[in-house]
C-alpha cells in the first residue's frame, strides 16, 4: 500500500465514534464487534479481469474505499483519504 505523501488526497481526524470502533478493535483483536461478512456465490463463469476492474472503478469513485487509519505512527488518530489503491 502507498503510504507516501504523493498519493495523498486528504486527511481528517476519527470521528469519536471511529475512534471508540479503534478502541475495541484493539482493545480486543478477536471480538466480533462491528464486525460484518457477507458472502456471495456466483454461478457460471467468471471473467476475472472485468470482475477486477469493476472493484477498481468502484474504488477510484469512493473515498472511503481508498481510506486507511493511522494510529501507530501518529499523534493524534487520522484517516487518510489515498488518490489511488490497488484493489
Amino acid at each position: 500500500m502507498d503510504l507516501n505523501k504523493a498519493n495523498l488526497q486528504d486527511l481528517y481526524p476519527l470521528s469519536p465514534m471511529q475512534q471508540g470502533m479503534l478502541f475495541h478493535a484493539l482493545y480486543q483483536p478477536d471480538s466480533q464487534a462491528y464486525f460484518e461478512q457477507m458472502s456471495y456465490d456466483i454461478q457460471g463463469d467468471l471473467d476475472v479481469e472485468i470482475f477486477k476492474q469493476s472493484w477498481q472503478l468502484l474504488h477510484n469513485r469512493h473515498d472511503a474505499l481508498r481510506t486507511v487509519f493511522v494510529y501507530k505512527k501518529s499523534a493524534k488518530l487520522l484517516q487518510m483519504v489515498l488518490k489511488h489503491r490497488d484493489v
